[in-house]
């Protein structure tokens, strides 16, 4: 259920918990229900460091995931959503324009980008293109795609890869390019909001075919929808003051961000969707 990075890096959590119990009572024979009851206190002394809310937070869910807790049930400094840092400009390398133009059009990651093959692509019409992936965690997804310049954009590359004999969309120098390929997805996710907002807008009918949309969508993948898409999402508090400072919205259509949220990102949350994708 986890990336290689991601399991690797909880290792390295679960290796570090080891090694404080270890210098902590100079014995490493400790039972699971002993080493369980220093895990707050061991969140306490990596903040007390000055570490990060993203490091502490990486580390709680490597030792929940070991014991079979919720994070919920440790004190921990929440992790704040707007992140207003990311340069999209950073790594424009040359060799990674088409990654970065593929990333803009699809919204995918990294991996699923190198991954991605002419096979994978299937075009529904004129105006809508449905791109299947293996996604974090192992997760099969559906990316779906809405408008006449993203088909047009992906048949040509479909062309270009063809052309020079390849199953994969991207050559293997374009898929490891450095450039700031997370902040193509946010823009991707962007646009796709902005344009279902608008849609919604012009033709109000169409927002019952977006929540119809998203009702299957969840029935399909077997979840169920707990979220009142009625109810506008507000930032409050530091993502609030956060969005304020560089001109963004603080509420937010849920429909048009859930949307985002199953058919872009595959996250099915539209937290995740606003604050790390939308506010950027």
């Amino acid at each position: 259920i986890f990336t290689e990075s991601s399991f690797n890096r909880y290792l390295k959590v679960i290796k570090r918990f080891c090694k404080y119990l270890a210098a902590k009572f100079q014995t490493s024979h400790l039972t699971m229900f002993e080493a369980e009851k220093y895990i707050q206190e061991y969140i306490d002394v990596r903040e007390a460091r000055g570490l990060s809310a993203d490091t502490l937070n990486t580390d709680l869910s490597a030792l929940c995931k070991v014991f079979g807790r919720r994070t919920i049930e440790f004190r921990h400094p929440p992790r704040h959503g707007a992140h207003l840092k990311n340069d999209s400009t950073k790594y424009n390398t040359e060799t990674g324009e088409t990654t970065r133009d593929v990333a803009l059009t699809t919204g995918l990651r990294r991996r699923e980008l190198g991954h991605l093959k002419v096979d994978d692509i299937k075009f529904i019409d004129c105006e809508t293109v449905h791109i299947f992936s293996i996604g974090k965690g192992g997760k099969h997804n559906r990316t779906v795609l809405k408008g006449i310049v993203a088909v047009s954009k992906l048949k040509e590359y479909i062309r270009e890869a063809e052309e020079k004999g390849s199953d994969f969309l991207l050559t293997k120098a374009e898929a490891r390019v450095p450039d700031a390929l997370h902040y193509c997805r946010a823009i991707c996710a962007q646009n796709t909001y902005y344009a279902v907002l608008q849609e919604m807008e012009n033709d109000p009918a169409k927002r019952a075919e977006y929540i119809q949309k998203i009702k299957d969508e969840f029935k399909r993948c077997g979840r169920k929808l707990k979220e009142n898409l009625d109810k506008p999402y507000r930032l409050r508090g530091y993502n609030r003051e956060a969005a304020l400072s560089i001109g963004k919205p603080v509420v937010y259509d849920r429909v048009a961000a859930m949307y985002v949220s199953l058919f872009i990102l595959h996250h099915f949350r539209t937290d995740t969707t606003i604050l790390h994708y939308l506010v950027k």
